[in-house]
């Protein structure tokens, strides 16, 4: 028995009885914790606790992470495995160029999340049988993209694989014929040199085999082939990448003739902008309702052209934001017309 414990004893002496109670008592509370005590472990442990639960979210969510790549990683190359087996005309997605039997988009289940696995088939076209400018077939052979997104641990949807694969003809193929084609080349300049962008969107929007859509290959080309001969117009979307297109290189008409390849070169480049601040002749900002014009150089004056209307509210202390006259090509020189009721109209370049 623990010598600091006091058994309760009850005797006939009232007094004695009472002393006896009191003695326990006393021993009762040297043995335990005080209120203070509890309170004060308490808070220890609860700070040591929240030291560690960053470094556990984070041991978590990597784990999930590779679990899922991994996972990710094996759905992606079935499907590879999948179109390899699959006779070489028919490797395309459905109202794709190439076209095929290959879904573009579809949903899997993956360690219980669902993810999108996403096909993306397109031409290669090999420069080294490009002579002279001159390569009656350019559909050489084909290149497929398996990418697999899913939400991650925030809830936010990330890419947990990426895969990519050549396909060709097997030997003694037929080549495709020539046909009519499309050759789309986009590139943005950087020191003085001319750059291929890939990712960006291309779109046949009219013509005879319309809409199609492609995105940009590692040698910023996109190749629509087998096409019908006849008018299209090209569109050139860099939006997705934080870009723009030139903008008399956006959207063109082009013709293509029976057995021939029309080519299109579209220059891409960071979207400028212009912050205009509007005062008086004594400097005093000036919050009135009035119009802006932009005028881009000519032979581009009347098709790009841009007019905004802005009042009171789209202003602070006299200026317009940004993003209030954006996506201006830069290298053009523009002309700047501002006109405010009340005021003369004023003229300037930049």
């Amino acid at each position: 028995m623990d010598s600091r414990q006091f058994p309760l004893v009850i005797e006939t002496d009232g007094r004695d009885a009472r002393k006896r109670i009191r003695m326990a008592a006393e021993a009762d509370g040297e043995a335990g914790f005080t209120l203070v005590e509890v309170v004060v472990a308490l808070t220890i442990l609860l700070l040591v606790a929240m030291a560690f639960i960053p470094l556990y979210i984070y041991i978590t969510q990597g784990s999930q992470a590779n679990r899922m790549r991994v996972a990710a990683a094996a759905v992606a190359t079935g499907v590879i495995e999948e179109i390899r087996a699959l006779p070489y005309d028919r490797v395309g997605t459905v109202g794709g160029n190439p076209a095929g039997d290959i879904e573009p988009v579809r949903q899997e289940m993956i360690n219980g999340v669902k993810a999108t696995v996403k096909v993306r088939v397109w031409w290669v076209d090999d420069p080294s049988n490009d002579k002279d400018g001159n390569d009656p077939i350019p559909c050489d052979y084909k290149k497929v993209q398996v990418t697999v997104t899913a939400p991650g641990f925030t809830g936010k949807v990330v890419e947990v694989a990426d895969i990519r694969s050549l396909v060709a003809r097997e030997a003694g193929e037929a080549a495709y014929p020539g046909g009519s084609n499309i050759k789309v080349f986009v590139t943005m300049s950087r020191d003085g040199k001319d750059i291929p962008v890939r990712e960006v969107k291309v779109k046949l929007i009219e013509g005879p085999d319309s809409p199609q859509t492609l995105w940009t290959d590692s040698a910023g080309k996109a190749l629509f082939t087998q096409l019908e001969a006849g008018k299209y117009t090209v569109e050139v979307d860099a939006f997705g990448l934080g870009m723009m297109v030139r903008p008399d290189q956006a959207s063109v008409p082009i013709t293509v003739v029976e057995g021939g390849t029309s080519p299109h070169q579209a220059e891409v480049a960071e979207p400028g902008s212009v912050i205009i601040r509007i005062v008086d002749q004594n400097g005093q900002p000036v919050e009135e309702k009035g119009e802006i014009t932009v005028l881009p150089p000519e032979p581009f004056t009347d098709a790009y052209a841009v007019v905004k209307e802005f009042k009171k509210k789209d202003m602070d202390q006299g200026v317009l934001p940004a993003d209030f006259v954006g996506g201006l090509w830069p290298g053009w020189t523009y002309n700047l017309q501002v006109r405010v009721k009340g005021y003369e109209e004023w003229n300037d370049s930049f």
